[in-house]
């Protein structure tokens, strides 16, 4: 014989043998319903930002109201041919508030100092 005939004789014998106990499984036991009564809870918030987000403003030095962002320390950018450089920071957090009013935060990583702007290698 050969292994699966081997394998097919075990596995019907286990199941003739279940089928041939004529043994049920007893009917579990009741158990006592719920009694009624009024529920209190608090109202849940959603579970997530709110649509639309509104970018949040802050006053400047002077007083004047800007976009409230926080930028990684300024580098300088070289154009490719060495004529122009350019300081430039990167933007490390974006503020925004939700339609419910709360605050929502994008957090950038920092760009690496020693990769040309803009490429992907």
């Amino acid at each position: 014989m050969t292994v699966q005939k081997f394998f097919v004789n075990d596995i019907n014998a286990i199941v003739d043998a279940v089928r041939s106990s004529g043994e049920d499984l007893p009917e579990p036991a009741a158990k006592p319903g719920i009694g009624a009564r009024t529920g209190v809870g608090a109202p849940k918030r959603g579970g997530g930002i709110a649509s639309p987000l509104t970018e949040t403003t802050a006053p400047n030095a002077k007083g004047e109201f800007w976009a409230d962002r926080e930028y990684y320390p300024a580098r300088d950018m070289e154009t490719t041919d060495g004529e122009f450089v350019i300081k430039y920071a990167a933007i490390k957090t974006l503020k925004f508030t939700d339609a419910n009013g709360e605050a929502v935060e994008f957090h950038f990583a920092e760009p690496d100092p020693d990769k040309a702007l803009g490429t992907t290698a």
